[in-house]
């Protein structure tokens, strides 16, 4: 869909081996830069934080709290990303349509008199 996509090691294997090209960042902490300094250099726009071991759960709290503090979605389930994709996906084609509440459910409109 034309993003770049920025993933720590792991991740990048996984994404790499499915055919998406993703650079790979290092972790928190891991080197001159990380993560962390993309988010706060304005690097990052939408952050996928679904964290598996021991590592993944200690850098949930800094990962989402400088998104948070940046400004930066961050999605946090792997349903979510999914959601996500889709709607992005379906905007790019222009293919989607807004309807009210009262459209999905069937109900009708009532105006309160008085």
């Amino acid at each position: 869909m034309g993003f770049d996509i920025i993933a720590t090691d792991g991740t990048a294997k996984v994404l790499n081996s499915s055919n998406i090209n993703c650079q790979v960042v290092r972790k928190i902490g891991e080197g001159n830069v990380d993560l962390l300094d993309l988010v706060k250099n304005g690097k990052i726009g939408l952050i996928i934080d679904t964290p598996s071991g021991a590592r993944g759960q200690t850098d949930v709290k800094p990962i989402r709290s400088a998104a948070v503090m940046h400004g930066i979605s961050c999605i946090t389930t792997i349903q979510g990303a999914q959601a996500a994709v889709n709607g992005i996906e379906s905007i790019l084609k222009g293919d989607f349509s807004v309807k009210s509440i009262q459209e999905y459910t069937g109900e009708k409109k009532c105006a309160k008199i008085g």
